[in-house]
């Protein structure tokens, strides 16, 4: 028996937005791309005889994926302080 389990988080990705074709939004918008990918195999192996062997397999897979962006706020602030 065999279970496997792969997470992947990728940040950065260039996203497009508004119209806008990629690069015109790198520094306020970017995307998230989340993955999760689950394996599970089992075997059974029998031995009938001394010239016959059964064998049974069964494998599931399966790759959760989501794709999200994160808004960056401006950190320069506009207008007179001074009073």
């Amino acid at each position: 028996m065999r279970f496997g389990y792969n997470p992947s988080t990728i940040t950065g990705i260039q996203v497009e937005s508004q119209n806008q074709s990629l690069g015109q939004n790198d520094f306020s918008r970017t995307g998230i791309q989340i993955l999760r990918d689950y394996s599970f195999v089992t075997t059974l192996t029998s031995t009938l005889s001394s010239h016959s062997v059964n064998e049974a397999r069964f494998n599931f897979g399966e790759r959760r994926a989501t794709f999200s962006y994160t808004a960056r706020r401006s950190s320069v602030r506009l207008g007179n302080s001074l009073r």
